[in-house]
């Protein structure tokens, strides 16, 4: 796998970063393999993440990497700002410049889910031109108390935005061996998370982890029919 500074970029058959490599990348695959219409346009899809560990994620090359700045900054490190001048200054011309010299691009999309997805918006508010479509998949809008809506200050014709979530998180069911107690403890937990009201699109039963999965195929048909 080539790699540019701290990232890996993990390629597969205009261009798509998606943020969740370690986990969505045969989603990724199979959806961008699976067309569902006749003359559906071709895409590449680039996978971003880390050099490898031995867990499934990096947590913390995770967070900072992803990680937005705060209106009134914390002591804490945050890179997003930095990974969106990767993205946009040295992955995407090694993309367009390297690897498919004789292919003509013409649009770019974002996706990313949970920390990943926080990063897209963060993205489409300070730099909504650099992608034509944004794609978050249950971003975490209670990040930092609900900082990232204090960053909203534009108003945009374009680019074109999915913002999904599973509705498990917003809405949990009790699980087969779960007590009244402990299920109020998770909807405790959920109800900071602000999806309703907030996103475009629910995934009825589906938790945290599996609405990556659909909103990745859903979002491949929304990015190339829009």
């Amino acid at each position: 796998m080539p790699s540019l500074g701290d990232w890996v970029c993990t390629l597969f058959p205009p261009f798509r970063p998606t943020l969740f490599p370690n986990i969505a990348f045969w989603s990724a695959t199979s959806a961008s393999n699976s067309p569902v219409a006749f003359g559906q346009p071709d895409s590449v899809v680039v996978s971003i993440g880390y050099p490898p560990t031995e867990s499934v994620y990096d947590f913390i090359h995770r967070v900072i990497g992803y990680r937005p700045p705060h209106p009134t900054p914390p002591e804490y490190l945050t890179g997003a700002d930095a990974f969106i001048s990767f993205l946009d200054g040295s992955l995407r011309p090694w993309v367009y410049g390297t690897l498919f010299l004789s292919v003509t691009f013409t649009r770019d999309a974002l996706f990313g889910h949970s920390f990943g997805g926080l990063f897209v918006v963060h993205a489409l508010i300070s730099n909504p031109y650099i992608f034509d479509t944004y794609l978050s998949a249950r971003l975490a809008l209670d990040w930092q108390n609900g900082s990232i809506f204090a960053m909203r200050n534009i108003t945009l014709s374009e680019p074109a935005v999915l913002i999904s979530y599973g509705s498990l998180e917003e809405f949990p069911v009790r699980r087969r061996t779960e007590t009244e107690e402990q299920l109020q403890t998770r909807k405790d937990f959920f109800k900071p998370l602000r999806m309703t009201g907030n996103c475009h699109q629910q995934y009825v039963r589906h938790d945290h982890a599996g609405v990556a999965a659909s909103v990745i195929t859903d979002g491949i048909d929304y990015f190339v029919n829009w």
